[in-house]
């Protein structure tokens, strides 16, 4: 029975299927079990959208419109190709086939290509001083291994190039055009009741990104990073903590792939991107209420909450200290509808 339930438990996950359901019939003086398993009538193909408003109320604001197009089901292994698009800020087009090697869906293989455009902000204390334009394409291939109802591992080669340039402002940064290969790994973990406005359970990411003159990179670094969440509820009321790292491992990153902090969720005292390095720290605390169920054919709630955070980026000159970390507080109000989540926050940041 235990085995049934994880199998019904697999099958559910796959997100393919309205109801997951079971029997026990007789037939020829047999019994025999019979899986029912209802399509959801929206699929097997998913269009979903969302917005992004960032406004600092200091006169700097973006937008960017956002659309996910998945096709599932492809093939009899249950391949899917991903689309992402992103219009309007830092502008983009993502797209990955997922091939499963096996009926089990525990190997996977992952083609990808993603081309993007992303202005970073370079400040000076709080006033900006030069914006850093940089357009990336590549070409993608991972190879992985399906952790079932926990997540996945993979790891992959990537090459590409880079166009950098000064978009603005008087400031001595790398431009021109860079050519990028790397090799790169990734841990997803995710067990939470939700992956949008969870109430329970927690999150890791951990991402590691190497790149190699062997692979036909210009340049030759290393980038480790780290990312967790864990929340639980009393009630209506749920609280969450967590934190996010990066290190360099002892190379020199290019500025047009620092890390960045700043904006809703990631020090939101602070501009999108405002503080960078190639390395930093964040920690995170907070919670949030229920203040109203949502309709079962809207969502699931709204929600009123705070958040407190602190953390830095140091630059490769700067030594990397507690004692310097930036602190951020902000007071967020969200809905978790079907439509995916909706957050409105006001930041105030201690620098």
């Amino acid at each position: 029975m235990k085995g049934l339930r994880a199998d019904i438990a697999r099958l559910y996950g796959l997100d393919d299927f309205q109801s997951v359901t079971f029997s026990v019939r007789e037939r020829g003086g047999e019994q025999g079990l019979v899986m029912d398993l209802k399509d959801k009538p929206w699929g097997p193909t998913y269009v979903r959208f969302g917005i992004h408003l960032n406004d600092d109320l200091q006169g700097t604001s973006n937008y960017s419109l956002i659309a996910n197009i998945t096709r599932t089901r492809i093939n009899a292994l249950g391949a899917e190709w991903r689309n992402d698009f992103r219009i309007g800020h830092n502008a983009g087009y993502f797209s990955e086939f997922y091939q499963p090697l096996d009926f089990r869906g525990c190997f996977f293989v992952a083609p990808s290509f993603v081309s993007r455009r992303e202005k970073f902000p370079f400040y000076e204390g709080d006033r900006r001083i030069a914006v850093y334009d940089v357009e990336d394409r590549s070409l993608a291939v991972d190879l992985g291994m399906s952790l079932g109802q926990w997540g996945e591992i993979r790891t992959g080669v990537t090459r590409g190039k880079v166009h950098a340039s000064v978009d603005s402002g008087a400031i001595g940064l790398p431009e021109g055009t860079i050519d990028q290969g790397a090799m790169r790994a990734s841990l997803v973990i995710v067990r939470t009741d939700s992956p949008t406005i969870p109430r329970e359970g927690g999150a890791l990411l951990v991402q590691y990104y190497g790149a190699r003159e062997n692979l036909g990179s210009a340049d030759q670094y290393s980038k480790l990073s780290v990312n967790g969440n864990f929340s639980f509820s009393r009630g209506r009321q749920t609280f969450f903590f967590g934190g996010a790292g990066g290190t360099n491992l002892h190379t020199e990153i290019p500025a047009y792939h620092h890390f960045r902090l700043g904006g809703l969720l990631e020090l939101g005292g602070f501009a999108t991107g405002q503080l960078h390095g190639d390395r930093f720290a964040l920690v995170r605390a907070g919670g949030y209420y229920r203040i109203r169920d949502l309709p079962a054919a809207f969502g699931r709630g709204l929600y009123v909450g705070a958040l407190a955070e602190a953390g830095n980026a140091w630059l490769p000159e700067e030594r990397t200290s507690l004692s310097d970390l930036h602190r951020s507080v902000t007071a967020i109000v969200g809905a978790d509808t079907l439509a995916g989540p909706i957050l409105l926050g006001y930041a105030r940041a201690e620098t």
